[in-house]
């Protein structure tokens, strides 16, 4: 599909209350679970079974759409929901000089969607919210094999710290 062509608008999520139904909770709980998935398949940490994975995932997505330092963007075509997006207003302080951005935990958008442009519009969208909550920069995490590495590169990301690991035997 060519990105001109893609009818698609970015939103929040209705946020209901607390414990009450919410239409785009099962919606927000798949997309972070595939990604979760697809990153596993990278060789991140293995993950817990789908059942439990799926209870963590509606508990923590209640809380985190409670928060208001916490911004969850959805895209959503005429199909249906297709992308998420979800970042958290930090703020630096202590030894730090005092600065505020925001941390970019998911960027995740459906396998047929990829490449027309939607997680760039996902990702300008975040930056616009950080910016009115006075945000000056914005860090994210990715991993080394991680193909959307290359959009990340080319919106101006760049290394800043690395983790390194080692499995103990």
């Amino acid at each position: 599909m060519d990105e001109a062509r893609i009818q698609m608008h970015i939103r929040e999520p209705h946020r209901g209350d607390d414990e009450g139904p919410n239409a785009d909770l099962a919606i927000i709980v798949r997309h972070w679970v595939a990604m979760l998935r697809a990153m596993e398949a990278v060789g991140w940490h293995p993950l817990v079974g789908d059942d439990d994975l799926l209870t963590e995932f509606e508990r923590r997505v209640r809380v985190q759409l409670a928060n208001p330092k916490i911004l969850v963007l959805l895209a959503e075509t005429d199909a249906g929901i297709c992308g998420l997006l979800e970042a958290e207003l930090i703020e630096l302080s202590g030894i730090f000089q005092p600065r505020r951005g925001i941390h970019i935990s998911a960027v995740y958008v459906e396998e047929a969607m990829r490449h027309q442009g939607i997680a760039r519009r996902l990702i300008d969208r975040a930056f616009d919210w950080a910016r009115a909550q006075g945000g000056t920069f914005a860090q994210l995490s990715v991993l080394a094999a991680n193909p959307a590495r290359h959009l990340y590169e080319s919106i101006g990301f760049t290394v800043f710290e690395q983790e390194m690991t080692l499995p103990l035997r």
